[in-house]
């Protein structure tokens, strides 16, 4: 991804179960370095705009503003009972001076 001082960027998210390891990971392709995993997924989703936020400021030193892009799927339950992946979308808005 090129970062631009005055564009708003759309960092798409995976959120991926780990059944054996009884936890989830996160990644993204459009923000390099984006890595989370843990058990509890409301604790990865609420740390999600900070570790953004981090990694923009090291990687393109900028400073943005975070906000989730759509209210999207709320924790995947398949017909089946499956949980399935999450790909949320999240906003990088970068703030003036």
């Amino acid at each position: 991804m090129s970062a631009s001082s005055s564009h708003t960027m759309l960092i798409n998210v995976l959120i991926e179960p780990h059944k054996e390891e009884n936890m989830f990971s996160v990644t993204s392709r459009d923000l390099p370095g984006l890595f989370l995993a843990g058990r509890d997924l409301s604790a990865l989703v609420a740390d999600l705009p900070a570790a953004i936020k981090l990694l923009f400021n090291l990687n393109y030193q900028m400073d943005v503003q975070v906000f989730r892009a759509t209210e999207g799927v709320k924790g995947g339950q398949a017909v089946t009972g499956e949980w399935q992946p999450m790909a949320p979308k999240y906003v990088a808005l970068p703030l003036s001076g």
